[in-house]
């Protein structure tokens, strides 16, 4: 719950720290799932785009039925765009419809292939 607090209130840096450090005392934890998918948007939103794309891709791996799941492979395409990874962009997007094709970042992610083209 800090560590959410933390995250709405902006502090990215003191909130990627309080997610690291929730999932370090807890790896088994049934919110270690969630601590991981805000952990990759507190990287995010402190400009730590490479280490987003790490903790996000876990997150899906490790959960690929979590409802945030799609969320968070908008999320991966995100960082590499801020990369100025286009193709690699392209490829999280496209790879993002064909296994969530009913979800909500899916249709964001059609948007988002046609600005990349």
């Amino acid at each position: 719950d800090d560590a959410m607090a933390t995250l709405r209130g902006g502090d990215f840096t003191a909130a990627a720290a309080a997610f690291t450090a929730f999932l370090q005392a807890h790896p088994g934890s049934g919110y270690a799932p969630s601590a991981r998918f805000w952990l990759g948007n507190a990287l995010y939103g402190k400009k730590d785009y490479a280490n987003a794309i790490t903790v996000l891709r876990e997150f899906v791996a490790k959960s690929p039925t979590h409802p945030r799941a799609p969320e968070a492979m908008l999320a991966v395409a995100n960082s590499q765009v801020e990369m100025k990874d286009a193709k690699a962009a392209r490829a999280t997007l496209t790879d993002l419809q064909k296994v969530y094709p009913k979800s909500e970042a899916a249709a964001a992610a059609k948007e988002r292939l046609a600005a990349l083209r």
